[in-house]
């Protein structure tokens, strides 16, 4: 409705805000293309209208779609950093807690951990200032995934840990499906392979509950790995073949898609 008016410089303001919005809501329920296609129109005009706090969710929004869907880590990296710097130089707490935490999983998926953690660290000391618990839970979900795929399973596991027990206090559906499936993963890693079936298991009806189908497919992909580990192949290839679906149907995250692949090739 927007723009079939005048565009007048009160009607591009509230064009640019409601089209950074709906990318973020895409964004975050992992829809990264759709989160893309709204942003797109507007990039030109935020720039020139110098909107920093929107110019800053934009970039997170591109960085976002270029790991995850091109993984392309390089530019994500140049996006993410630029939305970071923004955000922080107008103080936006919003944008700066999502800068941090995207900018953490693009480092946590290109192997450079630590760097991961100390954003996912910065991202949850933000949180815990206005005790968001939903989102400390979130970071402390982040951070586990971090530190196990850095060795250091004991820390990770402490972290996933706490991460359910914020998001049960919280009550939060979103943090839940976060922290369950991630705590699954660690349990997995410590060797204890029927409570991190459990936890997978809870963690992938959580995202059919909310259609967070990125955390669903994780779930899947780990529960494939783990019957493999244990010897129930035909269960093994159940789990791979839901991660395959997930991520074709919704364009994402291409080498997960082709592991589990070479995964369900393998039983």
């Amino acid at each position: 409705s927007l723009e079939k008016l005048d565009k007048t410089d009160e009607v591009i303001e509230n064009i640019i805000n409601a089209r950074t919005a709906l990318g973020l809501y895409n964004m975050q329920i992992a829809y990264l293309e759709e989160a893309k296609e709204a942003i797109a129109p507007i990039i030109d005009l935020t720039l020139k209208h110098a909107n920093k706090r929107r110019l800053s969710q934009i970039y997170t929004i591109l960085g976002h779609h270029s790991y995850m869907i091109e993984e392309d880590f390089q530019k994500a990296f140049k996006y993410l950093k630029e939305g970071l710097e923004l955000s922080e130089e107008i103080n936006d707490i919003i944008s700066t807690i999502l800068a941090n935490y995207h900018l953490g999983l693009a480092l946590t998926l290109n192997c450079e951990f630590e760097k991961a953690v100390y954003h996912f660290e910065k991202a949850h000391r933000i949180n815990e200032t206005f005790n968001n618990l939903w989102g400390m839970s979130v970071m402390k979900s982040q951070s586990s995934y971090a530190c196990n795929y850095r060795g250091q399973v004991n820390i990770g596991n402490q972290h996933s840990k706490d991460a359910i027990q914020l998001a049960e206090e919280s009550g939060d559906i979103f943090s839940k499906t976060m922290a369950y499936p991630l705590h699954g993963l660690s349990s997995y890693y410590k060797g204890s392979f029927a409570e991190a079936i459990q936890y997978l298991i809870t963690g992938a009806e959580f995202g059919e509950r909310i259609n967070y189908f990125m955390v669903n497919a994780l779930s899947q992909f780990c529960l494939g790995e783990l019957h493999f580990e244990i010897g129930e192949y035909q269960k093994s290839k159940v789990y791979y073949g839901k991660a395959i679906m997930l991520l074709e149907n919704n364009r994402l995250f291409p080498s997960l898609m082709n592991l589990s692949k070479i995964g369900l090739a393998r039983d």
